[in-house]
């Protein structure tokens, strides 16, 4: 009787085990199941964000590439105009006039401050004070000089009109048919100022 007790007992036990092993399987079957139900559910997700992504990507591509060819395109215009003026120049003013090797070291503004003391016998216009306005100094005409005076298109030294010419002229000074032009002492880079101050008068 015992020993049939003993193996009923073990008999619910195995069955016991057998059944609970199952429940774990389906457990994790199910977890298994779910976690990629998850993935695929993601999956959409994670393709619409990557598809934005490149989106953007070519967007900004896009614009950068519009951009830039914005800028050579401005680049290239302002360089044909440029090109223009030169050839304009070029008609008009004898290479000695268009060549700017010293004023275009120079900077305009500090060329203004130096002409201040100039200003009691030059104007930056045509008119003529004690000596000849300046404007249009560097033109092809010549600055305005007093009714009866002609340098014809010269320096009042005999020397033609360039920007080394000019700086002598203005370092030396001297006689010309107008007055007599007092000697200025400025060092290279005051010079180029000056000169390219005096290049904006027209």
């Amino acid at each position: 009787m015992n020993r049939a007790i003993a193996w009923m007992f073990t008999l619910l036990l195995i069955t016991f085990l057998v059944a609970c092993g199952r429940s774990q399987n389906t457990a994790q079957s199910v977890t298994t199941q779910s976690a990629h139900a998850m993935q695929l559910n993601n999956a959409p997700s994670s393709a619409a964000q990557a598809t934005e992504a490149s989106q953007a990507s070519a967007a900004q591509a896009t614009e950068a590439s519009q951009a830039s060819a914005a800028q050579a395109t401005e680049a290239s215009q302002a360089n044909a105009a440029q090109s223009a003026n030169v050839s304009q120049l070029a008609e008009l003013l004898p290479p000695s006039l268009i060549a700017t090797p010293i004023s275009s070291l120079g900077d305009p503004v500090r060329g203004k401050n130096l002409f201040i003391p100039c200003s009691g016998c030059h104007s930056t216009s045509t008119e003529v004070l004690l000596g000849p306005g300046l404007a249009g100094l560097f033109s092809a005409q010549g600055p305005v000089l007093p009714e009866g005076v002609d340098y014809n298109g010269l320096l009042p030294n005999g020397k033609e009109r360039s920007e080394e010419n000019v700086a002598e002229w203005i370092r030396s000074g001297g006689a010309g048919s107008i007055g007599y032009m007092p000697p200025h002492n400025l060092d290279d880079q005051q010079m180029a100022d000056l000169l390219a101050f005096l290049r904006t008068l027209k």
